[in-house]
């Protein structure tokens, strides 16, 4: 029984073979119409381009002709036809990489079915007879012409889309790009006109690894990769044979930067290498791209990331053919978010470093000036700190390395400047001023005295300078030669035969007159130490030009040629640093060995 009805059902399949349905009559002639009237438009066209030259048109790898009236998008642009983007792409060259992306999105959209088939049991049965039958994956494409091996062009492109991680520490680059690439393998050919095998196109798994892969695909890849993650992704097989491969991915690379001394005015290049290390004869042939400066590399700025630290720079950027024919080079160069280091490192620290001189404004005595100035050297080493985590551990020096060093030496400058100033003033003032400070006690206390025996409450004026100078004679500061009147002024001052006269003078009043001496120790004491702020009372060309009366006043002088010459020295040190950061930028030629 069982053998019964598979008999009766091969019967069946057979007369529906031969005699087709009213239905599938329908659709077969109402194919066979389209394709020819298809085919007398197409013709037509073609016919009208040729005066104008080579040219891309669509389904002419297919073998096929174009409906014009279809629609192939819907939503944006679903106004426009076939025809409409046959003339807008009809300039393009034919064979190069744009023609065949657009051959590639509208031939499977616009070109007549030349089968009643469905399209995928024609690529089935493509599959079948050249992926199935006798190819070799492991076997490259490579044929020979007059007995000369001719070596295989792989039309390359590189699509950069994003740097996503620019790491100056560890000295790699993250990107997320595309490799497309194109060849053609002629064992992959097939008759798109035939009703069996009249797929327009195929997929087939392609892969570097051997177990993964369908078809050869070229082993190209970065010399100094350090990762790379690029998912699974099919190749495109036209009937002609040609092959593209788009892989699209993260790569990352070990970089060689330069420009990096420069920071933050730089612009940070790396040199990616490529190389096909399996030794075959393949050329890669930089696709173009309008530019022979950047072959075969394409900038989409479509994915540009925003609030990002580094752009691309596309005038900078280069694509070079290696030494061999299966290598090339790729040269980014990103340009840095120069705001944020010049706003939180740079003005920072000079700042800081003008406020530290204002050490100058304190006493070379006192110790809050010492104070004052370690504090800003500590805020200083703490920036630094904070700047060096941005930077890598290496041998060069660095253009923000250099500054900020030298702005904490001209802070460390005025620091031992005061510290010595503060040494020597303990080592040889300080006892001469407890001495001068205890005589001008003893003074006063002398004077106090003598007024004190004075009978009643009247002193005149010869009578307080006797006194005075007879307390002056006794600590003996003034002239031997004086006469002293010691008991004369007590017996003349004790006789005043008339003390009317001397009505309204106080004693009260007498005494402050006699105690606002000029050594008095109230006002003697600051004044001596001057700032270096206060040498505008005596004038700058008096200071360098006199000779220093003591120790105190050689510090002083030294005092105010520092506050001088510290700040005019870092302002013409900060303007040739920035003004001059050009001389710090690396020559990639240099820098990168030839590959």
């Amino acid at each position: 029984m069982l053998l019964l009805n598979s008999i009766i059902s091969l019967l069946v399949v057979a007369s529906s073979a031969a005699f087709p349905s009213n239905e599938e009559r329908s659709r077969i002639k109402h194919s066979s119409a389209i394709i020819e009237e298809g085919k007398v438009r197409a013709n037509d066209r073609q016919t009208e381009g040729d005066s104008d030259g080579d040219g891309c048109y669509f389904c002419s790898r297919l073998g096929t002709s174009m409906v014009p009236e279809v629609r192939p998008l819907s939503g944006f642009g679903a106004d426009d036809t076939c025809g409409d983007y046959q003339d807008k792409v009809v300039g393009l060259k034919s064979g190069s990489a744009e023609c065949f992306g657009q051959l590639d999105f509208f031939d499977h959209r616009c070109c007549v079915q030349p089968s009643p088939l469905q399209s995928y049991e024609c690529e089935t049965n493509v599959r079948s007879s050249i992926i199935k039958g006798s190819y070799d994956a492991a076997v490259a494409p490579i044929h020979s012409v007059n007995g000369t091996l001719k070596a295989l062009e792989v039309e390359t492109y590189i699509v950069f889309f994003a740097a996503k991680e620019v790491d100056v520490q560890t000295s790699t680059l993250e990107i997320f790009l595309s490799i497309s690439l194109s060849w053609t393998d002629p064992r992959l050919r097939w008759d798109s006109s035939n009703n069996s095998t009249c797929a327009r196109r195929i997929n087939v798994r392609a892969d570097h690894s051997a177990e993964e892969t369908e078809i050869w695909v070229p082993s190209l890849d970065l010399a100094n990769r350090a990762d790379s993650d690029f998912p699974a992704h099919k190749a495109l097989v036209t009937p002609d044979g040609r092959v593209k491969w788009d892989r699209l991915g993260s790569l990352t690379g070990i970089c060689s930067f330069v420009g990096l001394r420069r920071m933050p005015f730089d612009d940070l290049g790396c040199r990616l290498m490529f190389i096909d290390y399996d030794g075959a004869p393949i050329d890669y042939v930089l696709g173009d791209t309008g530019n022979n400066l950047t072959k075969g590399f394409v900038h989409w700025d479509l994915f540009d990331l925003s609030y990002s630290e580094f752009s691309i720079v596309d005038e900078k950027s280069r694509t070079k053919y290696g030494y061999t024919p299966n290598t090339f080079e790729l040269d980014l160069f990103f340009h840095r978010a120069r705001r944020h280091y010049v706003m939180f490192t740079l003005l920072p620290n000079i700042l800081f470093t003008y406020i530290s001189f204002g050490q100058f404004s304190f006493k070379v005595s006192e110790g809050d000036r010492l104070s004052f100035s370690i504090t800003i050297v500590l805020i200083i080493v703490t920036q630094s700190i904070l700047t060096a985590s941005l930077l890598p551990v290496c041998s060069e020096l660095l253009w923000l390395n250099a500054f900020n060093l030298v702005s904490m030496l001209f802070t460390l400058f005025g620091i031992v400047e005061s510290l010595i100033l503060f040494l020597l003033h303990r080592l040889f003032v300080s006892k001469k001023e407890e001495e001068k400070e205890e005589k001008e006690e003893a003074i006063s206390q002398d004077v106090e005295e003598r007024v004190n025996l004075i009978p009643g409450n009247i002193v005149n004026d010869a009578d307080q300078e006797e006194i005075v100078d007879s307390g002056i004679s006794t600590s003996g500061d003034t002239n031997k030669d004086k006469p002293r009147h010691q008991d004369t002024s007590l017996t003349s001052v004790s006789g005043i035969p008339d003390a009317g006269e001397h009505r309204g003078s106080s004693y009260k009043g007498q005494y402050e007159a006699v105690t606002d001496f000029p050594c008095n120790n109230t006002q003697s004491r600051g004044s001596t130490y001057r700032s270096a702020f206060r040498w505008q009372k005596i004038g700058l060309v008096k200071a360098f030009t006199t000779k220093p009366t003591g120790v105190m006043d050689m510090m002083e002088r030294i005092d105010l040629f520092c506050f001088i010459t510290l700040p005019l020295a870092y302002t013409i040190y900060v303007i040739v640093m920035c003004t001059n950061n050009e001389k710090w930028e690396d020559d990639p030629e240099v820098r990168w060995r030839p590959f």
